[in-house]
């Protein structure tokens, strides 16, 4: 359980509800390295979400860059990158 990384991952925000389910229990059910191999349907009873929602979710924050996905020895493995996200839009200030 890495208690920290899903702290930061609740405090992320990704767009929806169902992404940051996902998002903070990958999170919560990582090891040190951020990585974990929950099964589909394991995370969508962790979640409350049906499976269509926890694929569309997983395709959502693969793309905003939150996690990543490979091959393991027992499916798929994601890690969760919330330190450096590639798709955030960039803030701005509109007292300029």
């Amino acid at each position: 359980m890495n208690k920290r990384l899903q702290q930061a991952a609740l405090q992320t925000p990704t767009g929806d509800d169902g992404s940051q389910a996902v998002l903070a229990t990958l999170a919560r059910l990582s090891n040190a390295a951020g990585e974990t191999g929950m099964r589909l349907h394991k995370l969508a009873a962790a979640t409350g979400l049906s499976g269509r929602a926890v694929d569309a979710a997983l395709k959502q924050l693969k793309e905003l860059g939150f996690i990543s996905a490979r091959d393991g020895t027992r499916g798929v493995v994601h890690r969760v990158h919330l330190a450096t996200p590639s798709a955030l839009p960039l803030e701005t200030s509109s007292d300029v």
